[in-house]
């Protein structure tokens, strides 16, 4: 799990790493704050999406090892408790550039928001199970929907640029 928060963690900073010139005036002095807004907010929304993608990966085993007695559920529901607040993080990490100027990316931004802010009440749901049984169901009650909001948001960044289709998670 530390490892998990770590990789999330380096990949938050990146994507704020990335808003670094943009805030000190950085650039070219050609017209490019639209394409260098395009771009942090690309860089900002893959991150988090392969950061949170983990972030589910994890979880999963978590609630595969706390059913199979291999975890405790307390051990389990602290760590799920971890994982939302990185998830709150990443929230704060794609809202943080300004919305860029392609209607792709910019949906795709406040959909990524939205995302995770139900990735967040899909964890708290999921911190209310009694047993190692009662934790896969919460879980998983609304991770189709879930599943569909990520893909439309990978779907969006293609339509923005197509070359993301081959590194996209």
């Amino acid at each position: 799990m530390r490892k998990i928060m770590k990789v999330a963690l380096v990949i938050s900073m990146a994507a704020a790493l990335a808003a670094v010139p943009l805030a000190c005036g950085g650039g070219d002095g050609i017209d490019s704050d639209s394409s260098d807004r395009n771009y942090v907010a690309r860089e900002a929304i893959t991150g988090t999406l392969a950061s949170e993608k983990e972030l589910d990966m994890s979880a999963l085993d978590i609630i595969g090892r706390v059913k199979a007695g291999q975890y405790g559920l307390q051990d389990g529901l602290d760590d799920l408790v971890d994982q939302s607040m990185v998830l709150t993080s990443l929230i704060i990490d794609v809202a943080a550039p300004d919305e860029p100027p392609d209607m792709n990316l910019a949906e795709a931004q406040t959909l990524t928001e939205e995302y995770l802010r139900n990735r967040v009440h899909q964890l708290e749901r999921a911190l209310s199970a009694q047993s190692g049984e009662e934790l896969e169901p919460l879980y998983m009650a609304d991770k189709a929907e879930l599943d569909g909001m990520r893909n439309r948001i990978v779907e969006l960044l293609i339509m923005y640029s197509p070359d993301l289709e081959k590194t996209i998670q």
